[in-house]
């Protein structure tokens, strides 16, 4: 992935400034965390979904609900290529020991972990 520069940039220079922030997206892997640790004082987790299906894509959009367009065949390949991408992200979690969270079963509780994660102490 190219964007692993700009990612190392922008930390090295916010660091210091900006006492907390988040960064989340999916231009970064699982193996460009302990690199960051290296120099960088970060906590850092990956969320997937073991499970997916279109009712439950279709009934939890996001601000921009672009899925809403899709056919039926479109949204169960989202849904497969979902959980194919969550499944890669658990594995090279565990490869590189990084925290990984799959909020297939309970959204709500496991999204409260992952607060509880990022913002302990």
């Amino acid at each position: 992935i190219n964007f692993y520069p700009f990612l190392y940039q922008f930390i090295m220079h916010n660091q210091p400034v900006v006492e907390q922030y988040t960064i989340e997206g999916d231009s970064f892997l699982p193996e460009h965390i302990p690199l960051l640790q290296k120099e960088f004082h970060l906590r850092a987790c990956f969320l997937g979904l073991s499970y997916l299906d279109p009712y439950i894509l279709l009934n939890n959009p996001s601000r921009n609900n672009w899925i809403r367009h899709l056919s039926h065949e479109q949204l169960v390949k989202l849904c497969n290529w979902i959980i194919q991408v969550s499944s890669y992200l658990e594995q090279e979690c565990k490869k590189h020991n990084v925290a990984y969270f799959d909020l297939a079963k309970n959204y709500k509780e496991d999204i409260e972990k992952v607060y509880k994660f990022l913002l302990r102490e």
